[in-house]
């Protein structure tokens, strides 16, 4: 999802202004909710499929770290709509996805995962 909405928004920001379509994430972070037309529809989810297309399927060639979240702060850590994990992802560098449950993964040059980790961490 990440690749999809881009740095500070701007990518899914720039997939609304072409389709004049709303797009926001779920709440639990597993896809996107697309409000329009019909044709706004088909087109933001075009634009969207197109840019899922272009991400790369291997990132990093170092594995990521499987950071664990007690389940009473996920929300904190994840923040709105999943900000706070963007909001780590850009700072960082690092590739910040949610595995479901209290776990997050954490992807990307070694250096970047510990600095992402530590600030998830950090959020509890």
């Amino acid at each position: 999802m990440g690749f999809v909405i881009g740095k500070n928004g701007n990518t899914i920001k720039q997939i609304e202004l072409q389709s004049g379509a709303r797009i926001t994430t779920k709440s639990d972070n597993s896809g996107f909710t697309v409000c329009g037309n019909e044709e706004q529809r088909a087109c933001a989810t075009g634009l969207i499929n197109q840019t899922a297309a272009k991400m790369p399927t291997v990132r990093y060639t170092s594995p990521g770290q499987l950071v664990k979240i007690p389940s009473q702060f996920k929300k904190l850590v994840s923040g709105p709509r999943g900000d706070n994990l963007r909001s780590v992802s850009t700072l960082t560098g690092a590739e910040v996805s949610q595995l479901g449950g209290q776990q997050l993964y954490v992807t990307g040059p070694k250096k970047r995962v510990k600095h992402a980790e530590f600030l998830l961490k950090n959020k509890v």
